[in-house]
């Protein structure tokens, strides 16, 4: 009866499995499910072997052996098995240059590479990574010495990557200055920079790279998601400025905008001007900074009419009134808060609360939120996050521009459970 099955039904079927194991005990079954699910098994192969159980060292050595195992499996390219591969994660098995040009060189079609691991991989693999495989479209290089400053500028040769949309670069050294010049002739879309700056060699070294990197930014036009961590804020207060300093947006297209332990001490209207001229932002991330209210009032509030998420984790210099205020006024396609560390806090027990200093006090009317009665057996309770039935909540509850408080969260009886 199978063997009436029409192909397209059996490609459904194997479409269907969400596991490989399952997908493997499949392809046993005769040769026509081996011949639907064989090029599936191999779109996305696992380095990483999970069935070692001897602690580290016994993982150590499984990951080598599938690793091996893969590695000859390539080479010998049964079935032309390497022309299936699309995405690749090369695991926690340390690759060498020639493991990684033996592979390499047979993946014509792959179309995302992850190497996330010490290795000491030079441009004698790297470099030839674009020639070998021009359909990438995702690369990601985490944790790796680069031996050679002009490694990226494979990247920008005739006929190489010109697909390449996403490119991950995490505590990676030393980079070229130049580094985004290559990426100029990719439609790259997705980037994101993760610096450890114990990697590099001099600080004077470092301090020109990367202000030359982060000034070159703006020049790539399709990006719609950037993510920049530990980048000192000096050059985070030039990028800002720079790209707010024209009449459209560096970014036209930009959704996505993480600074990470970036912000310091960049000033409200250097962060204002730059969201101002960046209004289709969707998620916005902003953690570790100075700003105060006025950025998320003044400005998310009134320009950002996409915000879909927003994360200011570790910024002290914003209160809970603040948040409220940008709840209340701002969009209603905003959804989520992430408030970690910034020291802001929500009512306890059933009556309806805020804090002043570190007591709590019970408020009979919030518009006279100055007639108290002062309990001190309460604890403060930090908010962590918003999500949308807190928002939700908070939409409902009194407005906050009638309040006094600013250390607290104060929200209306049918809406305490948040």
């Amino acid at each position: 009866m199978i063997h009436h099955l029409p192909l397209e039904i059996i490609s459904n079927i194997v479409e269907q499995l969400d596991d490989n194991k399952d997908r493997y005990s499949l392809a046993l079954v005769n040769r026509f499910f081996y011949h639907e699910t064989n090029p599936i098994l191999w779109r996305s192969p696992t380095i990483t072997s999970s069935s070692s159980t001897g602690g580290d060292d016994g993982d150590e050595e499984a990951n080598t052996i599938t690793a091996i195992r893969f590695i000859v499996c390539v080479m010998e390219a049964r079935h032309l098995v390497a022309l299936q591969v699309r995405k690749l994660d090369l695991g926690d098995y340390i690759w060498s240059d020639a493991e990684l040009l033996l592979v390499t060189r047979r993946l014509s079609l792959l179309e995302e590479l992850n190497i996330n691991n010490e290795a000491c991989l030079s441009n004698i693999s790297l470099g030839c990574l674009p020639r070998h495989c021009p359909n990438l479209t995702s690369f990601r290089l985490a944790d790796c010495h680069i031996d050679s400053p002009a490694l990226f500028q494979a990247f920008g040769d005739e006929d190489a990557c010109r697909h390449l949309q996403c490119l991950d670069l995490v505590n990676c050294a030393p980079l070229s200055p130049e580094i985004v010049v290559p990426l100029l002739t990719c439609p790259l879309k997705q980037l994101s920079l993760h610096l450890d700056y114990a990697r590099w060699t001099t600080a004077t070294a470092t301090s020109t790279t990367i202000e030359k990197i982060v000034m070159d930014l703006p020049r790539l036009p399709h990006l719609t998601h950037l993510t920049l961590s530990n980048i000192a804020d000096r050059f985070i207060q030039c990028l800002l400025t720079t790209a707010s300093n024209t009449a459209d947006a560096s970014w036209p297209h930009l959704v996505s905008f993480r600074l990470i332990r970036c912000l310091g001490m960049v000033e409200d209207t250097t962060l204002s001007g730059f969201l101002q001229t960046h209004r289709d932002l969707q998620h916005l991330t902003l953690s570790g900074g100075r700003f105060s209210d006025v950025v998320l009032v003044d400005t998310m509030a009134r320009d950002l009419s996409c915000l879909s998420t927003l994360d200011v984790s570790h910024t002290t210099t914003i209160t809970a009134k603040g948040v409220h205020r940008l709840i209340w006024h701002g969009p209603p396609t905003l959804l989520w808060i992430q408030l970690v560390g910034c020291h802001v806090y929500r009512h306890q027990g059933q009556e309806m609360q805020h804090l002043d200093g570190d007591t709590v006090v019970d408020v009979v009317d919030p518009a006279t939120a100055t007639s108290t009665t002062t309990r001190s057996s309460k604890r403060r309770s930090p908010v962590d996050q918003l999500d949308r039935p807190a928002i939700l909540a908070l939409r409902q509850s009194p407005n906050p521009d009638d309040l006094n408080d600013d250390n607290a969260f104060l929200v209306n009886q049918p809406c305490l459970q948040w």
